[in-house]
């Protein structure tokens, strides 16, 4: 693997606005189907937060793994799987609502490289915050792997 500074991305911080509109959340509910579609000022389900920040990223700048390969916060890898790990979230009241203006403050707590039985790993650890009108609303810790892709010998 290409030898990276990973020290010098700790403490990376990108903002992001955001924000599940009343016709985002019609879709949103098109989609999971649960209960009564929210309307403008209904309090948001429990993670649709993820929703309010969609990448645009055109196809030939995403990796064979479907992610971007380049963003202004996460480091450039040269693993080319990058995985959901783990995770955390804390949510704190009151509650986000449809139509509400959001703000995510996204920052990288750690890189770490790490050699194991299937080759080097490269595991990021990001700390989101998302605020919405009344503040702090939502922490989350998001825990990502990069690994080498290994292709099927069929292949």
């Amino acid at each position: 693997m290409d030898m990276l500074n990973l020290d010098a991305w700790t403490g990376r911080v990108t903002r992001d606005a955001g924000c599940v509109t009343p016709e985002l959340a019609r879709q949103l509910h098109a989609t999971v189907g649960l209960g009564k579609a929210p309307q403008h000022g209904d309090a948001l389900p429990p993670l649709w937060h993820w929703c309010a920040f969609p990448l645009s990223t055109p196809n030939d700048k995403l990796g064979r793994d479907g992610h971007p390969r380049e963003t202004d916060l996460l480091p450039p890898v040269r693993l080319d799987r990058r995985m959901w790990a783990g995770g955390a979230l804390k949510f704190y009241g009151p509650a986000l609502r449809v139509g509400d203006p959001l703000e995510r403050r996204s920052s990288i707590r750690s890189v770490t490289e790490k050699d194991g039985s299937s080759g080097p790993m490269v595991f990021v650890t990001v700390d989101h915050a998302i605020y919405g009108p009344s503040g702090l609303a939502i922490e989350e810790r998001q825990d990502i792997v990069y690994l080498e892709r290994v292709m099927p010998e069929s292949w």
